[in-house]
């Protein structure tokens, strides 16, 4: 048996040529057996199994095949009984070493054995083997310079092995020795048939130590740096030829390979991170002067732990403003963006008297692609600025992770309040603040008046409080008076006066609310005027008034704005303009506004109709009864003529009849142009501003779609 340190990785395989008296043929087999652990076997380069030390594959052998595998191998073939019953048949079951390609030679003295035994009746020596043979396995190119006993052997003899450059023969032989020879290394296995017996052997080979285990490449890492051996120093082992690390496998890393003459034993390396802050890597790769060769790839781990919130070259800024006597804390979150597991082993502020502290519990772990926060506290009796520097410590070393900056103020501003109402200036939310950092927060709200009005506090807090502030009745004016105290004895005081709607329309009976303009005769205006007292303790603004339909009634907006001073009263004009004297009054509302809220007088009169008696120019007698007039286009007088800047006319007019307006001078040319057209029928008060005409005299003419009207003015100033 051949010793393990010349097993091959490589064998052919030729099956045997039958006895023709074979009654149980393809039944030889071969062995494959392991000599290490993980041995991965190839047939015909294609994987067929992994055994470990002392394992075996067999299969059958039916054809010519080649054997490879990842580490030293033994095989063998067997030849099986030509038949199981009886023994005259011609060859019996042998085993037979296969020699490794890698220990082929290139000359063999070899012998086809004889053996001689009396016959069945013990009367005649007879031979034991009948047939002899041998196989020739040999490079395709080799086979033309192979010599059997130094003759050539015919090329034609010779068949290829699949998937090889490889060839075999089959050669019949005589009892003797014999010499093979060629001009490159091939095998031969020489064997015999007899009677119910059989032999075989491998003709030859080397029992060179053959070298099948590659360098061995170990490592050690410490923090950033890494030292590293190779090794080819076991008994059969030819020494390292090359070394080295491939450009492309290079990350952040220098890698130094010692120098080195070939072939040596040992061979030191060591690699060390540019950047620390990130992970780096590289492959070496030993070959030793068999061919074999390691490939191993390191990782070496950076520090790679940095905040999640970046302002500045890696770092976090947190800048702020706080207030003395309290502690302030915050987290600032840090990420472990590298591949491997850090190990945070303590939190540093540099400065000697940092008032800066870290409340978190060390080590902590951050696994590749997680987060974690670092609770960071800060407290400080004294205002004033302080500057620190935080950083984060691991085994390896350390890095700033944050700048810290804290206004350190004692809280000297009071209480903020804003302000918002409704519309209808009914409902009032005032919000209150202490919220800067600084502030000590809230600690009283105090109502000191309310006057026709009711607070509620909506919301509490030392930072942010709502109060709402009702008007109980709209009628009267309102007050409310507010204190608000910070914690550090800030006061704020806020106060507001709500006018209410404090007028009243004196000499009107309060259930009816009516002003009546009884019977006048149709075709005029006629104006009266209502009293209007404001019982509050403002001023009272009366800016327009409204009208439901403004067709006989309306009110002069020359008069506007009134303004009516706490405890007086004023006048307000209201026009009358009867066109018919029908038997129902004339019905219409005059509306006050403010704040949303109206107080109404309802307007009523009755035209009466025009009567006339006379005598004409011929002396006879004339009555003339009027009952209704047109009501399309009515002008009074322009007022006050001579005017300054303003000068107005009150119009009945029927709506969507449209009138023109100018003012003419004396000589024709036109001053002042205007087109008007009412939405509705009723009486309006049209004005204009003369202030820009030089002061003369001038003509107002009014063209409508069927009068025409013109009134002389003079403008004076």
């Amino acid at each position: 048996m051949p010793p393990t340190k010349s097993w091959g990785k490589n064998a052919l395989l030729v099956p045997y040529p039958q006895s023709s008296t074979i009654t149980n043929p393809d039944r030889d087999i071969y062995r494959i057996l392991a000599s290490y652990d993980g041995t991965e076997i190839f047939i015909e380069n294609q994987f067929i199994k992994k055994l470990n030390k002392g394992e075996f594959y067999e299969d059958k052998l039916i054809q010519p095949t080649v054997v490879t595998s990842s580490a030293p191998i033994l095989v063998a073939q067997f030849k099986k009984t030509s038949q199981t019953q009886f023994d005259s048949t011609i060859s019996d079951p042998f085993m037979m070493i296969i020699p490794p390609v890698e220990q082929f030679g290139n000359f063999y003295r070899f012998i086809n054995i004889q053996a001689y035994e009396y016959d069945t009746d013990y009367n005649n020596w007879m031979k034991v083997y009948t047939e002899q043979f041998l196989t020739v396995v040999a490079p395709t190119s080799t086979i033309s310079t192979i010599r059997l006993n130094a003759s050539p052997i015919p090329p034609a003899n010779f068949k290829p092995i699949p998937n090889t450059n490889y060839s075999y023969a089959w050669i019949a032989m005589e009892d003797g020795p014999s010499t093979i020879s060629a001009d490159d290394n091939f095998g031969i296995y020489v064997y015999g048939y007899g009677v119910a017996n059989s032999y075989g052997y491998f003709g030859g080979m080397n029992f060179k130590r053959l070298d099948f285990k590659p360098p061995e490449i170990t490592s050690n890492i410490i923090c950033y740096y890494l030292e590293g051996i190779i090794y080819d120093t076991s008994a059969n082992d030819s020494k390292i030829r090359e070394v080295y690390s491939p450009a492309e496998s290079i990350e952040n890393v220098a890698v130094n390979i010692e120098i080195f003459t070939p072939y040596k034993d040992i061979v030191k390396f060591n690699a060390w991170l540019n950047d620390i802050y990130n992970d780096g890597r590289f492959t070496i790769i030993a070959t030793d002067s068999a061919g074999l060769y390691s490939k191993s790839d390191f990782d070496i781990p950076g520090f790679t732990l940095r905040p999640t919130r970046i302002e500045q070259s890696n770092l976090t800024l947190i800048d702020t403003t706080v207030r003395t006597k309290l502690i302030h804390c915050f987290d600032i979150e840090i990420e472990n963006y590298g591949n491997f597991n850090q190990i945070l082993t303590e939190a540093n502020f540099k400065s000697e008297t940092s008032s800066y502290f870290c409340q978190n519990q060390f080590p902590i772990n951050i696994k590749p692609g997680e987060k974690a926060n670092l609770r960071i506290c800060f407290s400080s009796n004294a205002t004033g600025k302080f500057l620190d520097t935080l950083e984060i410590i691991n085994y390896c070393g350390e890095r700033d992770i944050a700048i810290l900056i804290f206004n350190v103020l004692d809280d000297d501003q009071p209480p903020k309040v804003s302000v918002s109402e409704d519309p209808c200036n009914r409902e009032f939310i005032l919000t209150i603040t202490d919220s800067l950092s600084y502030d000590y927060g809230i600690e009283n709200i105090d109502i000191i008046e309310t006057i026709n009005c009711t607070i509620t506090l909506e919301q509490f807090s030392s930072r942010l409080s709502r109060c709402k502030v009702f008007v109980n009745a709209p009628s009267f004016d309102a007050y409310y008076k507010i204190s608000i105290s910070d914690s550090a004895g800030h006061i704020t005081t806020i106060e507001k006066d709500i006018p209410g709607f404090t007028i009243d329309i004196l000499g009107i009976n309060e259930s009816v609310r009516k002003k009546d303009f009884a019977k006048q005769r149709i075709g005029s205006i006629w104006c009266d005027s209502i009293l209007i007292y404001n019982y509050g303790n403002f001023p009272f603004t009366l800016n327009k008034t409204q009208l439901y339909r403004n067709i006989l009634f309306s009110t002069p907006l020359s008069q506007y704005p009134i303004i009516i001073e706490p405890g007086d009263t004023l006048s307000l004009l209201i026009c009358y303009h009867p066109v018919s004297s029908d038997t129902i009054p004339d019905l219409d509302s005059l509306y006050f506004e403010f704040n949303c809220n109206f107080k109404t007088l309802i307007l009523s009169g009755e035209g009466e109709e025009l009567n006339y008696q006379g005598k004409s120019r011929c002396g006879l007698s004339l009555k003339l009864d009027i009952s209704n007039v047109s009501n399309s286009l009515h002008i009074e007088p322009f007022a006050p003529n001579p005017t300054t800047t303003i000068i107005s006319s009150l119009m009945t007019l029927r709506g969507n009849e449209s009138i023109q307006v100018r003012v003419i001078n004396t000589v024709g040319k036109v001053e002042f142009s205007d087109y008007f057209t009412p939405k509705t029928d009723g009486l309006y008060e049209y004005s204009i501003d003369v202030s820009s005409i030089p002061q003369g005299i001038y003509f107002i003419i009014i063209n409508s779609n069927s009068k025409l009207f013109s009134e002389k003015i003079i403008i004076s100033r």
